[in-house]
């Protein structure tokens, strides 16, 4: 069995502002902005995509460190009438959030695919890297 295959869908609902926990996304928001990942996106959107990614992948990790998230990469599946468009995530901060923490050594990604012949399908695939893990424990995460 492909390891990809034991995941869960990225849940939007997670959110915390508790201090330690602001510190981290601050930290990560900072390594973004200096690495050029984040573009012209404005930083209220990032932050709060930021928020999303990083605590899903925690909580993921917490339950079973093997566990993946899925997340769409497709445009569509953020339209302002799609699951996500309508709790206001939004395309390209998403996909320049996930990206950047993957070029800073973050996140484990897999892209997902599409077969037209067989009809299968898979969503893109995410997991959090040990860098990840022990910035947010350094942190006192809990």
């Amino acid at each position: 069995m492909d390891e990809r295959a034991y995941s869960r869908v990225l849940d939007v609902h997670r959110i915390s502002e508790y201090p330690e926990v602001q510190r981290v996304i601050h930290h990560l928001l900072t390594s973004l902005k200096e690495s050029s990942f984040l573009g012209k996106s404005p930083k209220k959107k990032i932050l709060k995509h930021l928020k999303v990614v990083v605590l899903h992948l925690y909580i993921a990790y917490s339950s079973d460190p093997l566990t993946y998230v899925a997340y769409p990469r497709g445009k569509d599946k953020y339209s302002k009438d799609s699951r996500l468009g309508r709790l206001f995530i939004s395309y390209r901060p998403m996909m320049r959030v996930i990206d950047g923490l993957e070029g800073l050594g973050y996140l484990e990604t897999h892209k997902g695919f599409q077969d037209l012949s067989t009809g299968k399908s898979r969503l893109s695939r995410m997991r959090a890297t040990q860098s990840l893990i022990d910035l947010i424990e350094d942190h006192s995460v809990t």
